[in-house]
Formats: structure tokens, C-alpha cells, sequence
């Protein structure tokens, strides 16, 4: 359950969810898992979702699970009633992103997964995925933490073994920045975004507090020029 305070309102929004917690065998371990069907239909083969071990970290229920630097294969039953994992070693194609990104989760019929990068090169099983989501940090010449991260949902992208060198992914820079503008009766409403070329929904954050683009207006006379903040839309 998600609330927001907006003036003298209350927005509530609620997500439907039912699950079962216990412990997952895996190897000669025991660890606490949770199995959870998302969306209450009854079915925990679809839209759910299996956190295991203490940081409770989601995987999409799919075909493979990735585990302490392992893959192994999962089978839910329909109701929920047992998870199994068997070891595996599928096929692994190599993919290439900006040399700075520090994260990058894909997610797709085989699961969801957290690519461990190195120069902006990692794995993955080959399959097609969507990007849920990618962050890149840099510290400016101050010392301030900057972070430029997106998903790319709307874009899927195809991942198979390539004997001319790793898919390259179009996550990140360059970024563009986008002003959309409509007028209704003489009221004018300014939107701002950034794209890049996997058509990412992109945040830039400084620090912990989300950037605030401006917005300067020039009259062609020069008298008036004022600048605005886009922050609140």
C-alpha cells in the first residue's frame, strides 16, 4: 500500500497480493524465501515474484533464477504449493553497455536479473528481456553525487550469440532533452523529459533529491526574462 498527502487530500493506492513464506532448499542450504502470486489470481506461475535470503530481493518468477553466482532452473506449481531449483548452466551471450554503468536489471520470460558488469560488459541468458532498469554515477568537479538511471519497458530487445562481439545496448548517453508544449485557449502547459536511443524513461538525481530542470523565458524585446522550475511539472 502506497499513500500520498496532497494539500487536504489522501491518495491511496493498493496492491492485490497473496503468498507464502518458508524455507527454500538450495543445495545443501536452507534459506527463507517468499513466493508472491502479484496480482491474487491464484496462479503463482504468472505475474509473481520469489525473494530469497535476508535482503528479500524480487526475481521474477521465469524460467531460471540466478542465486549466489549460480544459475539454476525454477519450477512453481501453479498454486504455489512448492518451488524447486535445479542447477544449470544455460547458454550465456555477452553484452556491452556504457563503461560507467553500475547497474542494469533485465527482465523477460527467463526471469529477471541483475547483470554483473565489468567496463560495461556482462552475461546473460540469451532470450528477450526488457529493461527495468539501468544507473550510472559520476561525482561533479564539487564532489556531488550525480545519478542518470531509466527503464526502457516499451523496448524489448533480443539477446542471442553473436560471433562479431557483444549487443550492444543504446542505454544511457547521449541523452536528449525533450520540451513538449500545447496551448488550450491561450494557456500554455510546458512538459520536459529525456530520451535516450532505447527510448528510456530517464530520472537525474543530485544526491538523494531529484534534479530540477529550468524553464527561461526571453521576451524578443528582452524585458522580460524569467527562469522557472520545472520540479513539481
Amino acid at each position: 500500500m502506497y499513500t500520498e498527502d496532497s494539500g487536504d487530500k489522501k491518495h491511496i493506492t493498493i496492491w492485490p497480493g497473496c503468498w507464502y513464506e518458508g524455507e527454500l532448499t538450495i543445495g545443501d542450504k536452507k534459506v527463507k524465501a517468499k513466493l508472491v502470486d502479484q496480482d491474487s489470481d491464484g496462479d503463482f506461475t504468472t505475474a509473481a515474484c520469489l525473494s530469497i535470503g535476508s535482503n528479500d530481493e524480487e526475481h521474477k518468477v521465469g524460467k531460471f533464477i540466478y542465486y549466489n553466482d549460480k544459475y539454476y532452473t525454477l519450477n512453481v506449481a501453479k498454486d504455489g504449493a512448492y518451488v524447486q531449483l535445479e542447477p544449470v548452466s544455460p547458454e550465456l551471450c555477452e553484452l556491452q553497455v556504457a563503461k560507467d554503468m553500475s547497474k542494469l536489471r533485465l527482465t523477460g520470460d527467463n526471469g529477471s536479473f541483475d547483470v554483473k558488469l565489468k567496463d560495461g560488459k556482462g552475461m546473460a541468458i540469451k532470450g528477450d528481456y526488457r529493461v527495468e532498469n539501468w544507473t550510472i554515477v559520476r561525482k561533479d568537479a564539487k564532489g556531488n553525487n550525480w545519478e542518470l538511471g531509466g527503464s526502457a519497458w516499451n523496448n524489448q530487445i533480443n539477446i542471442e550469440p553473436n560471433q562479431a562481439g557483444p549487443k550492444k545496448l543504446a542505454l544511457g548517453e547521449p541523452i536528449l532533452s525533450r520540451l513538449d508544449v500545447s496551448n488550450n485557449k491561450g494557456e500554455y502547459n510546458f512538459s520536459q523529459s529525456f530520451i535516450d536511443g532505447a527510448q528510456s524513461r530517464i530520472r537525474i538525481k543530485k544526491g538523494q533529491d531529484d534534479f530540477a530542470p529550468k524553464l527561461h523565458f526571453v521576451s524578443a524585446d528582452g524585458k522580460y526574462d524569467k527562469k522557472f522550475s520545472l520540479e513539481y511539472g
